[in-house]
């Protein structure tokens, strides 16, 4: 297995928490048509910090913090480690919102902004 099998795996809702508040609501695939660039301004405009290439790669913004990039990577090798179809549960909307609009993580967003 490799990122491209793993691709539907690893795009759609989130799989846990941390996926959840450090790479947003879930992770994008670029819309047909659109060049890297295009579909890593649309996925941030959505709020995701991770757009899938299937067959070529992964990408964060270029501003993404040392979180999000360690995160998207641990994402990324842990996918590549799972069986060809697994069974694994999804955050529905509402646990994701739950988990962005806490108070929580708003405070540790505004610390992850304001490291170098």
């Amino acid at each position: 297995p490799g990122l491209p099998d793993q691709a539907a795996v690893l795009s759609g809702r989130a799989r846990y928490p941390e996926h959840v508040i450090f790479l947003g609501p879930g992770i994008a695939l670029p819309a047909a048509g659109h060049s890297d660039a295009e579909a890593v301004a649309a996925a941030a405009r959505a709020g995701r910090k991770l757009v899938l290439f299937p067959g070529r790669g992964a990408a964060v913004p270029q501003d993404a913090s040392a979180s999000v990039r360690a995160l998207a990577g641990c994402l990324v090798d842990v996918a590549a480690r799972l069986p060809e179809a697994p069974e694994l549960l999804r955050l529905d909307a509402e646990e994701e919102a739950g988990l962005l609009n806490w108070d929580a993580e708003k405070y540790r967003q505004a610390l992850d902004g304001a490291r170098p």
